[in-house]
C-alpha cells in the first residue's frame, strides 16, 4: 500500500518515520493517540500498559529526535516504578528481621509464578518451542535418562519464561524460548531494554522464576 506525506503529499517508503521532503513526522496522529492513552494509563496507575504504549510511540520516532529522547527517559522512569514494592512487610514478619523479609519475598515469588500460568501455557502453544524442547529431551534423555532430561527441560523452560514475563511486563515484545540441545535455550527480543536497570531486571527474572519453582 502506497503511503503519502500528509504535509506535502510526497510518496513515502513503508519504513519511513519522517518525510524526507518536508521533515514532517509520518505517524503524527498515531503518536498523539498513543500519548493520550499512555498518559491515561499512568493516571490510572497502570504502569505496564503505559510502558507498552510509550514503547510503541518510541518506535515510531526517529531515535535522534528530542521527542524520542524524552519518551525514552519516560520509559526509563516508569520501568523503575515496576521494581518498587507495593505492599509493606507485615509486622509479625518484620520482627523476625532478615529471615522474615526472606519469607515475605518468597511468598511473592511463589504467588507471582502461580499467577503466570497462562504465560507458561502460552510458551507451550508454539510449535517451534515444542519441537526444540522435544529434541532437547530426546538427546539429554539418551545420555542421562528420560527423567533427568525432562526435568532439565522443564527447569530451563521456567527460567526462560521468567525472562519473557519480565519482558512483557516492561512492554518489550518477545517470542517464546527456543531450545538448543547441549547448550540451553534463548529468547529472541523484538526491542531492546531502555536502560541498564531494566536490562538487569529482565536478566534476573529468569533465576528468580527458577528459584521460586524450586522452592
Amino acid at each position: 500500500m502506497t503511503t503519502f506525506c500528509i504535509g506535502c503529499t510526497t510518496e513515502l517508503p513503508s519504513s519511513a518515520l519522517v518525510c524526507p521532503n518536508c521533515r514532517k513526522l509520518v505517524h503524527t496522529e498515531r503518536l498523539k493517540t498513543l500519548a493520550q492513552e499512555a498518559e491515561g494509563a499512568e493516571k490510572d496507575g497502570d504502569v505496564e500498559t503505559a510502558i507498552t504504549l510509550w514503547r510503541e510511540a518510541h518506535s515510531l520516532l526517529p531515535p535522534e529526535t528530542s521527542q524520542a529522547k524524552s519518551i525514552g527517559e519516560k520509559i526509563a522512569g516508569l520501568s523503575k516504578k515496576l521494581g518498587k514494592p507495593t505492599s509493606p512487610v507485615p509486622k509479625s514478619l518484620a520482627a523476625l528481621g532478615a529471615f522474615g523479609l526472606l519469607i515475605w519475598k518468597f511468598k511473592f515469588l511463589l504467588v507471582g509464578l502461580l499467577s503466570k500460568g497462562k504465560l507458561l501455557i502460552f510458551g507451550l502453544s508454539k510449535v517451534g518451542t515444542l519441537k526444540s524442547m522435544a529434541l532437547f529431551v530426546a538427546i539429554a534423555g539418551s545420555e542421562w535418562g528420560w527423567a533427568f532430561g525432562l526435568g532439565l527441560v522443564v527447569s530451563i523452560y521456567i527460567h526462560e519464561m521468567g525472562h519473557v514475563a519480565s519482558l512483557v511486563r516492561h512492554g518489550i515484545p518477545a517470542e517464546p524460548p527456543m531450545f538448543v540441545p547441549g547448550l540451553g535455550a534463548f529468547v529472541r527480543l523484538k526491542q531492546s531494554p531502555a536502560n541498564k536497570t531494566e536490562d538487569a531486571a529482565i536478566g534476573l527474572a529468569g533465576p528468580v522464576w527458577g528459584l521460586a519453582a524450586a522452592v
